[in-house]
């Protein structure tokens, strides 16, 4: 606990020390996936298609599927020379009845540093719906979260 201390002592007198000498201090940001693990539904005809949007965070990302026989990646640019990204849609592209998986990644375009996230298409047995509260207002925000499980209960 003391080591934890003194660290931040001197995180706040290097910090004091640059800004009177009119230095500004950046701390960076290390980059970040929304999600490590993803579960869509195998493609049908009946159904709508399902997109999934996954973000990245603190950088410029360049998408790519391991396999786009089982999901497709569409960036979602930030920039007119489709150079720079932190969202993407994905969507499941495969109909069978197996479970399949794939990696999703997301590469930092100034460092090239990865970021992955795995992606299962399967059939989904049931879904949960999370929120934190009991009683929904009309009128009121609330922010819902939907999970799915396969018949593993994953």
């Amino acid at each position: 606990m003391r080591a934890v201390g003194l660290l931040l002592g001197a995180v706040l007198i290097l910090a004091y020390l640059c800004s009177a000498s009119g230095q500004e201090v950046a701390f960076e940001k290390d980059i970040a996936i929304s999600v490590a693990t993803i579960l869509l539904p195998h493609e049908t005809q009946t159904h709508t298609r399902v997109q999934y949007k996954i973000e990245a965070f603190n950088g410029c990302f360049k998408w790519s599927s391991l396999n786009e026989n089982v999901v497709s990646i569409e960036p979602i640019y930030t920039d007119s020379k489709k150079t720079c990204s932190t969202q993407a849609l994905i969507a499941p592209q495969t109909s069978g009845p197996d479970r399949i998986s794939t990696w999703i990644k997301a590469e930092e375009v100034n460092t090239g540093r990865n970021l992955r996230c795995e992606v299962f298409v399967d059939t989904i047995h049931h879904l949960a719906i999370e929120t934190t509260t009991r009683t929904m207002y009309r009128d009121d925000i609330e922010v819902l979260s939907v999970q799915a499980f396969d018949s593993q209960g994953e």
